[in-house]
């Protein structure tokens, strides 16, 4: 077969023959049922075929096959003839592996395609450069040995929901997360997401992904079986082309849970009561900032409860310290099936209790707080063979803008004191 006899009329110039041969890419042309017409030297030496092996085959030939990035064959609608004419858009930048019957090894490149609409005879004209020597995954094995999870994507594409594309996770991955390769690949790393997961620190990643810097962040995810586990990610970009062009990115995660199990428990430690296990004065500061930062950006408010327990020097020279302890957990008890999700329950120390409610008025904590004096005046406290009753009085103050926590739980105890010397075992709000 002659090269003449397959290329298209308009390639029937010599000189225009000449500089299709001494293009540095591979030029192949074909019809639009896929058939070769025409490929230039360089397009037979990357792929060490001879022109009759090419020209007149279907792109399903025999002669070689299509693999992604991992070694997987490519589906059919995934070839690059097929990508094209099926979006009848031009095809850019994309990496496939192209296996050679004989050769052990694939030959990678970098693909670039479209429709030429010219004379009246639609053609698919695919360019294709050899990219071998610099893109492979040589250090998969090392990668598989190594003590971190890595996963590599592409960096083409990372807008939810289908982006950043997974092209390669190691055995640690696939341990730590549960999925398999199979599983993760062609997948995003959003799967790894859930409810928890802060959003903050997506949208940190997500704008570095973007930007195509390196970032470090420690993040939350969730295993395939919905198990949470946290992670010290690096995330870095990577070019497999010398001009430099990010082409993916590279994260490395290192299992961090045991170190934030002990973390948490220190940190509890720290801002927790022993006795009673509410928050302890310490830990109300923290947590009370924190959640009135929220409502201050939402234009919401809160209130504090502050409470006493009435002569309790007395339970303790009646009965004993012991018994005083008893005491403290019961009440504390109480106020943990009293509160909401969000409120906090706080022993700010002896017998002075406190309640944190955000999203909540002076009125509204008013009745929870007559609500709460009420059941624990007919409470009956068992302890050692002894019923011990108690009463309370509290002091009530609202933050309608959230703007000082530490004046709010002042006037709370200005109208703690209000209602101990008015004869105890009632609630007052503070007024100005």
């Amino acid at each position: 077969m002659k090269k003449e006899d397959f290329m298209p009329q308009s390639f029937n110039n010599l000189n225009f023959n000449k500089l299709l041969d001494n293009l540095p890419a591979g030029v192949v042309v074909h019809n639009l049922d896929s058939s070769i017409i025409y490929a230039n030297k360089m397009a037979l030496n990357i792929l060490g075929l001879s022109w009759n092996q090419m020209i007149g085959k279907e792109v399903t030939s025999k002669n070689w096959d299509f693999i992604n990035e991992t070694g997987k064959p490519l589906d059919i609608e995934e070839y690059p003839i097929n990508l094209i004419t099926k979006s009848q858009k031009p095809l850019k930048d994309l990496i496939i592996g192209i296996k050679i019957n004989g050769l052990n090894e694939p030959k990678w490149v970098l693909v670039n395609g479209y429709i030429d609409k010219q004379n009246n005879t639609d053609k698919v004209i695919i360019t294709f450069t050899d990219v071998t020597s610099e893109y492979s995954l040589p250090f998969k094995d090392i990668l598989d040995k190594a003590h971190d999870a890595v996963i590599i994507t592409e960096a083409s594409d990372i807008e939810e929901p289908y982006g950043p594309k997974i092209v390669f996770v190691n055995d640690v991955f696939a341990k730590i997360s549960g999925y398999s390769k199979d599983e993760a690949i062609g997948k995003t790393p959003r799967i790894l997401q859930g409810e928890l997961t802060n959003r903050d620190t997506l949208d940190r990643i997500k704008q570095a992904l973007k930007n195509k810097k390196a970032i470090r962040e420690v993040i939350y995810n969730y295993s395939k079986n919905q198990e949470g586990y946290w992670l010290d990610v690096s995330i870095f970009p990577l070019s497999i082309y010398r001009d430099e062009r990010i082409t993916h990115f590279v994260a490395i995660q290192r299992d961090i849970s045991e170190f934030k199990k002990i973390e948490q428990k220190y940190k509890t430690d720290a801002q927790q009561d022993p006795l009673t296990k509410l928050l302890n004065r310490r830990g109300f500061d923290i947590l009370s900032k924190e959640l009135a930062n929220e409502l201050k950006t939402h234009n919401e408010g809160y209130s504090i409860i502050v409470m006493d327990i009435d002569h309790f020097k007395l339970i303790n020279d009646n009965y004993s310290h012991s018994i005083g302890d008893i005491v403290l957990k019961e009440l504390s008890i109480l106020l943990k099936q009293f509160v909401r999700t969000r409120d906090l329950a706080v022993r700010l120390g002896g017998e002075e209790f406190a309640l944190f409610l955000p999203y909540c008025d002076k009125n509204d904590a008013y009745e929870i707080a007559e609500r709460l004096r009420k059941t624990i005046e007919y409470l009956c406290i068992k302890a050692n063979n002894q019923n011990i009753n108690i009463t309370i009085s509290m002091g009530i103050a609202s933050d309608p803008r959230a703007n000082n926590i530490k004046k709010t739980l002042d006037e709370a105890d200005k109208a703690l004191y209000k209602a101990k010397n008015s004869g105890r075992n009632k609630a007052v709000i503070f007024y100005e």
